[in-house]
C-alpha cells in the first residue's frame, strides 16, 4: 500500500512539474482535417478576414511555411496567443494542434484552467470551430485535382511584368490584360496557347510578389516595340501540376498544396508557382468549372 501511495505521489509530482513548469501552453486542442496541410496553412493566414463573435483582432506574429504559425487574438484588454502546428498525415489530410496561452500570471491561468474557472477552453473551442467551418464553407467554391507530374513545352510569349501581392494578383492582372491584348490585336499577332502567370519573386514575410503575365504567341520577325510589352523564350521544363477548379482569384490555394506536397515527399523544386488559365472568365459560367493548372517547376 505504501509503495502504491509512493508511486502515486511520484506520478502526481511528475505530472505537476510538467503541467506547471515544462508545458509551454495553458490549453490545447487537436483535430484532423480533410484538407492538405498546405491548404490549411494558407487558410490560417486568411481566416482572420472574417472574425468570430467577440474577437476584436488577430495578428500573425510568426509563420513557418506549411508547418504552422503563432497568432495573437485580442478580445478587449485580454490577449490570447495561439500556436498552430500542422502535421501532414497524407497528401490530402493533416492534423492540427492549436495551443493556447495567455500572457501574465501564468500560474494563476493554469490553475483556473485546471479547476474549470477559465473561459480559455471555451474561447479555444470557438476559434478552432470557426477556423474549420470557414474553410469548409470556402471549399464549396473550389475543387482540387490530383497532383501529378507534367512537362510544359517551350513557348514564345509576350508578357508584362507586374508587382503585386498574393491576394491582389488577380486584380492586377485584370488591370494589365487590356495593355497586352490591345498590343496583340493591334498588330494582328497569333496566339499560341493559354495565358499564364509566372512568379519571378516572392517575399514570404510580406507576401509581395513580382510576376510575368504571359501570352504565348507565334514567333515572328520585327515585332513592334512597346513600352510595356516584352518578349521571351520559355524553355521546356518539368513540373508538379495541381489542377485547380474555381475562381482564379483564389488559385494560389494550390501553391501551398503543391509546396507542402513537395516538402512531404522530399521533392526538389523551385518555389516560384505558375498558373495556366484554361478558361476565359469573361465568358462567365459556373466558376467551379474554371480550370487553372497550377505548377511548381522541378529543379
Amino acid at each position: 500500500m505504501k509503495r502504491l501511495l509512493g508511486l502515486l505521489v511520484v506520478l502526481l509530482l511528475g505530472w505537476g512539474s510538467w503541467y506547471f513548469l515544462i508545458r509551454d501552453y495553458q490549453y490545447s486542442i487537436q483535430y484532423k482535417s480533410r484538407f492538405p496541410s498546405g491548404v490549411y496553412y494558407d487558410h490560417l493566414q486568411q481566416w482572420t478576414t472574417v472574425l468570430p463573435d467577440n474577437v476584436d483582432s488577430v495578428t500573425t506574429l510568426i509563420k513557418v511555411p506549411y508547418v504552422g504559425m503563432l497568432q495573437k487574438v485580442q478580445v478587449g484588454d485580454q490577449e490570447t496567443r495561439i500556436n498552430w502546428e500542422i502535421e501532414s498525415l497524407t497528401d490530402s489530410t493533416c492534423r492540427i494542434y492549436a495551443r493556447f496561452d495567455r500572457p501574465g500570471n501564468d500560474l494563476s491561468h493554469r490553475l483556473s484552467v485546471l479547476f474549470g474557472q477559465s473561459d480559455l477552453p471555451d474561447q479555444g473551442l470557438a476559434i478552432t470551430k470557426h477556423v474549420g467551418n470557414t474553410l469548409v464553407a470556402k471549399a464549396k467554391g473550389f475543387r482540387l485535382g490530383a497532383i501529378g507530374d507534367t512537362i510544359i513545352p517551350k513557348k514564345f510569349a509576350a508578357y508584362i511584368t507586374v508587382q503585386s501581392s498574393v491576394r491582389t494578383k488577380a486584380r492586377d492582372m485584370i488591370y494589365s490584360i487590356g495593355d497586352i491584348m490591345g498590343y496583340i490585336k493591334e498588330n494582328d499577332i497569333q496566339l499560341d496557347g493559354d495565358p499564364f502567370l509566372q512568379i519571378t519573386s516572392w517575399d514570404r514575410n510580406t507576401d509581395r510578389i513580382t510576376f510575368d503575365f504571359n501570352f504565348p504567341i507565334v514567333k515572328r520577325d520585327n515585332l513592334p516595340d512597346n513600352p510595356l510589352v516584352r518578349f521571351k523564350e520559355i524553355p521546356e521544363f518539368e513540373a508538379l501540376n495541381a489542377p485547380f477548379f474555381g475562381n482564379y482569384r483564389i488559385a494560389d490555394i494550390s501553391w501551398y498544396q503543391l509546396l507542402a506536397y513537395a516538402q512531404l515527399n522530399n521533392i526538389s523544386i523551385q518555389e516560384l508557382p505558375i498558373e495556366i488559365y484554361r478558361n476565359d472568365p469573361h465568358l462567365g459560367g459556373d466558376e467551379r468549372n474554371w480550370r487553372a493548372d497550377v505548377l511548381i517547376p522541378r529543379q
